[in-house]
């Protein structure tokens, strides 16, 4: 992901908090959507100039305690947002004992989704959009932030009630151009610097659900 020789990095839906270095400022969440020994790539809402050091707390399913490292920011994309930004950061500081914990984790992770694999979520960042079944006049934008059998991740502007129905059409980027158009039902929301929905799927029909599963498995297995 962060250099010429090959690494293993795994596409992944976890969370983070980061501060500035040398910056007063409080921590700022946000989503992680691709790790590897050597860095993470993640979603802000923040623009962050190249070079900057901050600090990372990287909170990983499986890892009770968080992982803490000190990373440089080599660049920000703009996502199909006006909002949101993808930014890769490269570690310059991690000891030994989290290093072996990231490692440990990204293998464990990938060989483990082959058994559970309806509960594993992998990045997915694509523009959705979305109507409310239980209000017609409600529709938007959003932008997701992962996916898996059972649900997706949103980062929406407006926060929407847990419990809402939602009608999702999305491009599922696995080189087919029909779009997926899914029901589900709002689980959770959380505000923040990034408001997030968990989104559960309901009924997904078999060519859906298989869509979803292959996609997963293509994410898993990548090399970079």
């Amino acid at each position: 992901m962060l250099g010429r020789r090959s690494r293993i990095s795994l596409s992944i839906s976890g969370e983070a908090t980061y501060k500035i270095i040398g910056f007063p400022l409080s921590h700022v969440d946000v989503i992680v959507r691709e790790i590897s020994k050597n860095g993470l790539k993640f979603v802000t809402s923040n623009a962050i100039e190249q070079g900057t050091l901050i600090e990372l707390s990287i909170k990983l399913t499986s890892i009770s305690e968080p992982i803490q490292a000190v990373a440089k920011v080599l660049w920000q994309r703009k996502l199909s947002s006006r909002f949101l930004l993808d930014t890769c950061v490269k570690f310059i500081e991690i000891n030994d004992k989290n290093s072996n914990k990231l490692v440990r984790y990204i293998y464990e992770y990938a060989a483990s989704s082959v058994i559970s694999r309806e509960y594993v979520r992998c990045s997915l960042i694509t523009e959705v959009n979305f109507f409310d079944l239980n209000a017609e006049n409600i529709k938007g934008k959003c932008l997701s932030a992962d996916i898996g059998v059972k649900g997706m991740k949103l980062l929406v502007q407006d926060m929407l009630d847990v419990g809402r129905e939602l009608m999702l059409n999305f491009n599922l980027l696995d080189g087919n151009p029909e779009p997926l158009n899914l029901n589900g039902k709002v689980a959770w929301a959380r505000k923040g610097a990034n408001n997030v929905l968990g989104v559960c799927f309901k009924k997904l029909s078999e060519s859906d659900l298989n869509r979803i599963v292959r996609y997963v498995e293509a994410k898993l297995s990548q090399k970079s």
